[in-house]
């Protein structure tokens, strides 16, 4: 990987024209905005060319990630697989990845992206990469390619309302169950265990290619576009403790603490009591939730060696996932309380 150090006098410009690159390649490359690329520094590090060169490469691509709402996802890390080898990237706060090169087209390419958990999950995965320069949206329902060989216009292969009805053909409706007595409340709706559709197709007018990406889309959750980073986090604590990943989602949004745009915040702080975290857990819930053993809390003390102190323990409610478990468990709690309770009646 080549680099070069800005010097007095020095603009992008010059300096791509200088050593004959290309301009755009050069800004990508750096994850330069149209707005930082005019602000280089003295002694700046830049990257004039990537680890693999563009005379070896079959295919150039560059990487966005976007939000439910089509905003990117700030400084997302991905793990890209290709050419037989994997390589980890992190994007710009306009989720941005530029200057992968991919050498051999026919070894394909698998894209994992890091959730809360620190795990990597695939969200897209082609057995033969396109030629040329490519420009790939990551959306969360949608990924879109565009490169400088999409066909832009040409014969319909597929209809709108083929599609369709293929779509209604692999998940069908699932049929309602009456309930049985006037009296009796409706049972719930049976849980439809439904695959992700993914397919590949041109439609009219030549628009790009289109595939659903299953990591947003699971559990028929609709979470915020800021909050999705707690997503996984969620539905396996609900599924712990017994609890619809939806009901608790709606106690965490009431519960949190958030800023303008309705991001929950891991560090939030309550003004006029003691409560500390995602989930505002007061030192008194703090202590029934590490008390219980099947809580997190209660896990990551015991495992801790030497044995951390209270204000220490009291210092973790700023973790987002121990946060959420110990909602999850104070519920269960406060539930089994309310049935002795009712029991001893």
């Amino acid at each position: 990987m080549k680099t070069y150090t800005v010097k007095a006098g020095d603009s992008l410009w010059k300096i791509c024209h200088r050593l004959g690159l290309d301009i755009e390649q050069i800004a990508q490359l750096n994850h330069f905005t149209k707005h930082s690329r005019h602000h280089l520094t003295i002694g700046q590090k830049l990257l004039i060319e990537g680890e693999d060169t563009a005379g070896d490469a079959d295919s150039k691509l560059t990487l966005q990630l976007l939000d439910l709402a089509s905003q990117p996802i700030k400084h997302p890390v991905l793990k890209v697989k290709h050419d037989g080898k994997e390589q980890e990237v992190k994007g710009n706060r306009e989720g941005l990845v530029a200057g992968l090169n991919i050498t051999d087209i026919s070894k394909g390419i698998e894209i994992f992206f890091k959730d809360i958990s620190g795990q990597f999950v695939s969200i897209y995965k082609d057995e033969l990469v396109p030629l040329g320069e490519q420009f790939m949206i990551l959306q969360a329902r949608t990924i879109k390619i565009k490169g400088n060989l999409t066909a832009r216009e040409g014969a319909q292969q597929q209809s709108r309302a083929s599609i369709k009805g293929e779509i209604r053909q692999k998940n069908p409706p699932q049929p309602q169950k009456r309930s049985k007595g006037k009296d009796k409340l409706p049972p719930a709706m049976p849980k439809v265990d439904t695959e992700p559709y993914q397919k590949k197709v041109r439609l009219e007018d030549g628009k790009p290619v289109q595939v659903i990406a299953p990591i947003f889309t699971s559990e028929n959750l609709l979470l915020a576009p800021v909050n999705e980073k707690y997503r996984k986090c969620i539905i396996e604590t609900a599924k712990k403790y017994g609890l619809s990943p939806q009901a608790l989602a709606a106690f965490m949004q009431v519960e949190a603490a958030k800023n303008r745009k309705g991001e929950w915040l891991e560090n939030g702080k309550a003004d006029s009591s003691s409560a500390v975290g995602l989930m505002q857990c007061l030192p008194a819930m703090w202590k029934d939730v590490s008390c219980d053993k099947q809580s997190k809390l209660y896990e990551c003390i015991q495992k801790t060696k030497p044995a951390p102190g209270w204000d220490t323990v009291l210092d973790w409610r700023t973790n987002a996932e121990l946060s959420i478990d110990a909602a999850a468990c104070y519920i269960q709690i406060n539930l089994r309380t309310l049935k002795k309770n009712m029991d001893c009646r």
